[in-house]
């Protein structure tokens, strides 16, 4: 946390950083995740053009896909650092962090202290804010599940063979799905060049934003939008990133 006298504007939207007097404190929060999101919406776009060339492979889907995993991480880490500071702080906004949303932060703190995975913090997550955890065969925990284990196989690639893989068995399914598609639909493809398809990324993106906006949706905003403990990260409900 940063305290200091009323700081300058900055000009830089890209740094997302709201500093704001509060009871006389000036917390500053950043939504890094937010900013990632919009890097993997970008990437995704990106994939898009791309996919107008001849025997495309769109290797921006990739990119899409490993930036939206990471957003969907950081969101959760950064939902326990809001609530954290904003308590320590002498800010009013403290008396609209609820119970279980102060207990949520204690519980992903010590979740990321023993350095347990992304899956199982939005599973504990959704339990403390709502009673009842995601269900794990149903959207949006199934595809989100998904993108991390893509995230995962792409991040510390090896050799395999068969069709156990696990990357080739989720590209499969995506295949299935219609969202990725091989070029050649006769030639025996590898599951990372079946990624490489423009509807991965668009995939990847939604599937972060669904299960991000859950999240928020089992604390929502009080009554006064100045004192929303997660103001910064309700950037993810804007009604433009529906958009593709």
């Amino acid at each position: 946390m940063m305290c200091g006298p009323e700081p300058r504007a900055r000009g830089s939207f890209l740094k997302r950083a709201v500093r704001k007097r509060i009871g006389g404190h000036m917390p500053t929060l950043h939504a890094h995740s937010y900013e990632l999101f919009l890097i993997a919406r970008k990437a995704a776009k990106a994939a898009r053009e791309d996919s107008k060339r001849p025997n495309a492979l769109t290797t921006g889907s990739l990119n899409a896909l490993v930036i939206a995993a990471a957003a969907v991480e950081a969101f959760l880490n950064e939902l326990a650092h809001h609530v954290e500071v904003i308590r320590a702080s002498a800010s009013s906004a403290r008396e609209a962090i609820s119970p279980q949303l102060a207990t949520c932060s204690s519980v992903l703190q010590d979740l990321e202290d023993s350095r347990a995975s992304v899956k199982s913090k939005y599973l504990m997550a959704s339990l403390v804010l709502s009673g009842r955890s995601f269900e794990k065969g149903q959207d949006p925990f199934q595809d989100f599940a998904k993108l991390i284990d893509l995230r995962n196989e792409i991040m510390h690639a090896k050799p395999v063979t068969g069709d156990e893989h696990r990357g080739t068995k989720i590209a499969t399914a995506l295949e299935r799905r219609g969202v990725a598609k091989r070029l050649f639909p006769d030639v025996s493809t590898d599951w990372f060049h079946i990624l490489e398809s423009p509807g991965v990324g668009a995939w990847a993106c939604k599937t972060a934003l669904r299960i991000i906006r859950a999240t928020l949706a089992f604390s929502p905003a009080p009554p006064e939008p100045g004192l929303d403990p997660l103001k910064m990260l309700r950037q993810f409900d804007r009604p433009f990133l529906d958009r593709p």
